[in-house]
């Protein structure tokens, strides 16, 4: 499989899961495993096995069951993938709701045939982290507390960042390995979208100034 046809696949799983197709996407992803071009290429695959399993089967995922033994499976391969990736993929893959300690642990256990609690956990915007080449560059740090503070705090909010973490990878793994590409990404996509953060906020602060006691009716 060449890297142009994993992007296309890519592609085709997103549009998938978007649907609500995610048993196809799942089939679709499987294949991608196997033909992965490159050890970053998997560990995306993989990962996002395990996550549209989590996110939309989890009730099912009991020991024994066939959705338990693909998370235990893709899991296994994510992690393996992981050690042998680059750094910058590896912190790309931590700056999504990714706890590699936490995940070594559910392996283990899911080793022992225990039932477990997959939980994503909060990260960093990991296409700005690509294009700032760092979690703690300062707009980074905006961008992560809009999602937290803002985006996480309604369901709408929720699903896009679900949908971001889910498909996104790819796209930061080219970011971060071009001058050219990082550079654009911040100018064309990151100001903008900083710029309309420090809006909000504005006019959230006006409101709040204007409305003192609103919190405190009802």
């Amino acid at each position: 499989m060449t890297d142009e046809q994993f992007q296309e696949m890519m592609a085709q799983t997103k549009g998938l899961e978007q649907s609500g197709n995610h048993e196809e996407a799942i089939r679709i992803l499987k294949t991608m495993v196997d033909g992965a071009p490159e050890v970053e290429d998997r560990l995306w695959a993989a990962g996002l096995i395990a996550s549209i399993i989590n996110f939309n089967y989890q009730h099912l995922v009991k020991p024994g069951s066939p959705q338990y033994g693909d998370v235990r499976k893709y899991l296994r391969i994510s992690l393996e993938a992981y050690d042998q990736a680059h750094p910058a993929a590896q912190e790309m893959y931590r700056n999504m709701p990714n706890n590699i300690p936490e995940l070594r642990r559910t392996v283990s256990l899911m080793d022992q045939g225990q039932p477990v609690n997959i939980s994503q956990k909060k990260g960093g915007c990991f296409i700005a982290t690509a294009a700032y080449g760092s979690a703690l560059a300062p707009d980074v740090i905006v961008l992560s507390n809009f999602r937290d503070d803002v985006l996480l705090r309604s369901k709408f909010g929720s699903i896009l960042v679900d949908l971001y973490y889910s498909f996104s990878p790819p796209l930061a793994s080219i970011v971060a390995h071009h001058d050219s590409v990082r550079r654009g990404v911040r100018l064309i996509l990151i100001h903008p979208i900083l710029q309309l953060v420090k809006i909000w906020t504005r006019h959230e602060a006006a409101q709040s100034s204007e409305n003192p006691t609103q919190s405190e009716e009802g």
